[in-house]
């Protein structure tokens, strides 16, 4: 949308264009967001309603503690080195154990198991606790207070079955149950293996051994909270994106009616992440068939209204290769007056051509097509959708970290002034630091191609540049632009 300003002068009318992102339909950076409600951060409210498949991250780990029957954490204790306890789970894994008495542990050993070495253990944490267990086999084993004893690492020898390796502890508190958890192995291994686990009351390995193979065992993985997904790093709101699997958000306030009928327009924009190029993952849908907008043909970006399908240019496979995060921003557009549809990467035109209205019916759908099939797979920040098609320099500037709400494009002419001693033109504009600048002029706003200078020196924050009126002062009528080299 732009917004005209004017100047008159003594002489002479100037007009020039500051384009201002429009309002959109709706915007969702997914920050700060609770239950099953996806917050529309722009002025008109249309909330959405996620799928419970769709995740911010977040919380608690799950575990994913696993044993064969015969490599179980009992094995791990019952004193013979011919066996062993074997955790799929692979990293801080370990057991809980409550001993037939109460003990001080100033010691442990350990024995290697029988298999590959990649998956011993390197470092340890015990905690002890004097509460009742109440924590399953095979869960996280946090369902009690603990206190930690002692961490560190270790190296256990790359001979198999080979007992003797002692780790000295500095403790001198009893408890009733112990957790030891392994954090890391040797290698790639599938998982973490250990042949004995052994506690005693005196240092090296001396005193009384504590643990026998009628004690209460169990197998534990203490999986890691998940942080929040983080979101697009070239965006405005970095902090959080949504996990889509083939999930959508329902959108019941943008009836898509308005596209099919008459002569209207949209713009659909994301920062996307995908996990899965492969086959249709759509992004953008409706209720019932109509706009399907996503990744279709094995990577390619997609636009279509049931019929009318087209692919982008650019094979998403090649062009994520050489990306640093993963991460682009993508953009489709389409112009109902002129039944014109785009389709942008990363803020460049990737494709335009004719497209046909879109048939169908119903609301808005986000992470899928035609009520919520052919899902899109990934992370998705940022999402904004108009009822128009907003120009290439919005795209532009969305792609270059612009927010979809309150933020007026680069490059934005800030003041403009007659010289009347001189009969010269001072134009003042937004700038970067160690950028060099174009100015263009027309009288018509219909083709860029007279410049004034293509190699003005950015002086800051601002800059100014003063010159003289290219159509001399009897000039009724001009309009300037503003290019970033």
């Amino acid at each position: 949308m732009n917004k005209l300003l004017i100047l008159i002068g003594l002489l002479f009318l100037i007009e020039f264009g500051l384009c201002q992102i429009p309002e959109p339909l709706a915007y969702y950076d997914f920050e700060d967001e609770e239950g099953d409600v996806v917050t529309d951060k722009g002025p008109l409210g249309n909330d959405g309603i996620k799928d419970a498949g769709i995740s911010y991250g977040g919380g608690a780990g799950a575990s994913n503690s696993n044993s064969p029957g015969n490599e179980s954490p009992a094995q791990g204790i019952d004193g013979d080195g011919g066996t062993k306890y074997l955790n799929f789970a692979r990293l801080n894994t370990g057991i809980i154990v409550t001993p037939q008495n109460s003990s001080i542990v100033t010691s442990i050993s350990l024995d290697t198991a029988n298999d590959a070495v990649e998956r011993d253990p390197t470092s340890f944490i015990l905690f002890g606790t004097n509460e009742t267990i109440k924590s399953a086999d095979n869960s996280v084993g946090n369902s009690e207070d603990w206190t930690e004893i002692e961490s560190g690492d270790f190296n256990l020898p790359d001979s198999r079955n080979t007992p003797g390796t002692v780790i000295n502890l500095d403790n001198d508190t009893e408890y009733e149950s112990y957790k030891l958890i392994f954090p890391t192995v040797k290698g790639n291994g599938n998982s973490m293996q250990i042949a004995e686990i052994q506690f005693y009351t005196e240092e090296d390995g001396g005193g009384n051994p504590i643990l026998s193979p009628f004690d209460a065992v169990i197998g534990i993985h203490a999986a890691a909270d998940i942080p929040p997904f983080t979101g697009a790093p070239g965006g405005s709101s970095p902090n959080t994106a949504a996990s889509f699997n083939n999930n959508k958000i329902d959108v019941p306030g943008i009836d898509l009616s308005f596209v099919i009928s008459d002569e209207g327009s949209y713009t659909f924009t994301a920062w996307i992440k995908p996990s899965d190029l492969n086959g249709e993952k759509f992004i953008f849908g409706q209720t019932t068939q109509g706009i399907h907008n996503g990744i279709r043909n094995n990577s390619y970006l997609h636009q279509a209204h049931w019929g009318a399908d087209t692919n982008g240019a650019t094979n998403l496979n090649d062009y994520l290769a050489n990306d640093e995060d993963g991460w682009i921003h993508a953009a489709w557009t389409y112009e109902g007056s002129t039944d014109t549809g785009k389709i942008y990467l990363d803020g460049v035109l990737d494709w335009e051509g004719a497209k046909r209205a879109p048939n169908g019916s119903g609301n808005l759908i986000i992470g899928g097509r035609n009520g919520g099939e052919r899902g899109f797979v990934g992370l998705i920040d940022e999402i904004a959708v108009w009822d128009i098609a907003v120009t290439d320099e919005v795209i532009a500037g969305l792609a270059e970290g612009l927010s979809p709400i309150g933020s007026n494009l680069p490059f934005q002419i800030t003041n403009i002034t007659y010289v009347k001693e001189t009969e010269e033109l001072e134009l003042t504009w937004d700038s970067k630091p160690g950028k060099t600048y174009s100015l263009f002029y027309n009288t018509a706003l219909d083709e860029w191609e007279s410049d004034i200078d293509d190699s003005i020196e950015s002086e800051g924050d601002s800059t100014s540049y003063r010159f003289n009126n290219p159509e001399g002062t009897n000039a009724k009528k001009l309009f300037f632009r503003i290019i970033e080299n």
